[in-house]
């Protein structure tokens, strides 16, 4: 028989336990996502959605490893659950490029040649003003800037939390390191 109980310190040891299980980022990520509809109140999935959308945060996460193109429908069923701050995510992003490229000390005139993203697009990027990055462009951006999409992903979360005016990015938590690959988790 198995004892309940409502203590927070029991509880987060045993969410604890079987998140030490996991070792994909893409369950480790729809987890997160998970918990953090749990702890606001959000309404979850149907079942069977919601199982489809663990596998679809799996798979996601495994095609940007493969430096592949999402399938649309796993895109699409994590959209339909996940509301991102779009200006927010915009400004991380934009962060998260001009880091990378001064810490290696590339111009952008120099990544966009190199990577083949056109200069105005790096330019609204780096703003924070940049439109929705595809991605297809993604990899070839964070290749050029000497990291990977894992590394780029945990930057992005990172500026995203400290980006005062996000408080949605904000609540995102730490980024673990795991098996990669990286997506973006719930804001």
């Amino acid at each position: 028989m198995v004892i309940e109980t409502d203590d927070p310190e029991v509880l987060r040891k045993e969410i604890s336990a079987v998140l030490e299980k996991v070792t994909d980022r893409g369950s480790l990520l729809f987890f997160h996502w998970i918990f953090k509809r749990i702890s606001n109140n959000d309404p979850l999935p149907p079942d069977e959605e919601l199982k489809g959308l663990h596998r679809a945060f799996v798979r996601i996460t495994a095609a940007f490893a493969e430096k592949k193109r999402p399938h649309a429908d796993d895109l699409a069923l994590v959209k339909k659950w996940i509301v991102i701050d779009e200006a927010a995510t915009a400004r991380a992003v934009g962060k998260t490029v001009r880091f990378f490229r001064e810490r290696i000390g590339m111009s952008r005139p120099t990544l966009s040649k190199k990577s083949g993203v056109p200069l105005r697009l790096i330019l609204a990027l780096e703003r924070g003003r940049g439109p929705d990055i595809s991605v297809s462009i993604l990899p070839h951006l964070v290749r050029t800037l000497g990291t990977d999409v894992d590394e780029f992903g945990c930057k992005v979360m990172e500026f995203g939390r400290n980006d005062e005016s996000a408080p949605q990015v904000r609540r995102n938590g730490e980024c673990r390191k795991a098996v990669k690959p990286r997506v973006n988790g719930e804001p």
